[in-house]
């Protein structure tokens, strides 16, 4: 039987030892309740059936697992991303990006980054460039064997994030990316407000630099 690995043992992407030695297989993955989040959002925005009828549509298979995705702790990378992308194809970039930035509001009010987040919005305030160098802890929170991220450049106004993970499915995953620069947008408009949201001159930007995902930032 495949086994998901427990958050505790996937902060730093690599199998412990004791799971190697008992079978345990390491399957690259997201937090199952990140996903359900986005299915609720898509669902609150009367768009979940078209989604769902996408996905249906170019993976037969997804019947046996599409209604099931709150089983578990871990969801599946692959299988995150052909929802994502099935919402990418209904909803184009803003739908999804705009998804990201409801789904990072979500997750200050509940799920595994909450505490974290809530945290971060007591102690950092208008500190923008804390916030951004706090990314990395997100990241190894809501992901599974899928590498760390690396803040390359930060400075008032700019940053330069690099995801160190070559999995083919994250890197080929467009609208994850997308997914993704609402959630960053999101992060950066916590340092002003978390009801403010992000601002008008807020840039995220995912793009593929010497075979990695990076994410550049800017905010005024």
């Amino acid at each position: 039987m495949t086994n998901l690995r427990s958050p505790s043992s996937a902060r730093d992407g690599r199998a412990p030892d004791d799971a190697n030695a008992s079978g345990v297989v390491v399957v690259p993955a997201v937090t199952t309740h990140s996903i359900v989040g986005f299915i609720t959002v898509l669902k609150e925005r009367g768009r979940w059936d078209e989604v769902r009828a996408d996905v249906l549509a170019h993976d037969p298979f997804a019947s046996h697992w599409v209604d099931r995705v709150a089983d578990g702790t871990w969801c599946p990378l692959d299988r995150g991303a052909r929802l994502i992308e099935s919402a990418h194809r209904v909803l184009g970039d803003e739908g999804v990006r705009s998804i990201g930035v409801a789904r990072f509001s979500r997750a200050m009010d509940t799920g595994v980054l909450a505490p974290m987040l809530r945290s971060w919005a007591r102690t950092v305030g208008p500190d923008t460039i804390t916030m951004v160098k706090l990314a990395p802890h997100l990241w190894r929170a809501g992901s599974q064997s899928l590498g760390e991220i690396k803040v390359l450049e930060v400075r008032p106004g700019h940053a330069r994030l690099h995801f160190t993970t070559d999995h083919p499915v994250f890197l080929a995953c467009r609208a994850w990316h997308v997914f993704l620069e609402g959630f960053a947008l999101a992060l950066i408009g916590l340092s002003r407000s978390k009801d403010e949201g992000p601002a008008a001159g807020d840039v995220a930007s995912m793009t593929i630099v010497d075979g990695r995902v990076e994410l550049v930032l800017s905010w005024s």
